[in-house]
């Protein structure tokens, strides 16, 4: 009985860790040409500036229309996610640059062409 109880403590010590950790994640902006990405449903961005990559794998988040807004250069705010948070879960191409994820929360449409 002690052993299942110390289990359970610690599962729950990182479950509070890891909302702690979500809570607190700190905005990202970054700006870029959005595109489609390699799966169809997935939308990247490309030419990034104001963050660490220079594309990002994009995750719409709720009320967000990623597809209004193809081909064009645009603001992102976000959240940095894990490949884990993509809803498809696909297979990670071996062609694929290096990237990183992030959930949208904001769009702002910057100009109708990218560079």
């Amino acid at each position: 009985m002690r052993g299942a109880d110390f289990a359970t403590m610690v599962i729950s010590g990182f479950f509070w860790l890891a909302f702690v950790a979500s809570a607190n994640a700190a905005p990202v902006t970054v700006t870029g040409c959005l595109e489609k990405g390699h799966e169809q449903g997935e939308f990247q961005l490309s030419h990034a500036t104001g963050g660490n990559a220079e594309q990002y794998e994009l995750i719409a988040g709720k009320s967000i229309d990623l597809n209004a807004h193809l081909g064009h250069k645009v603001e992102i705010t976000g959240e940095k996610a894990s490949e884990a948070d993509e809803k498809s879960g696909g297979k990670k191409e071996a062609k694929e640059t290096p990237h990183e994820h992030l959930k949208v929360s904001s769009l702002r449409h910057i100009a109708a062409k990218c560079p």
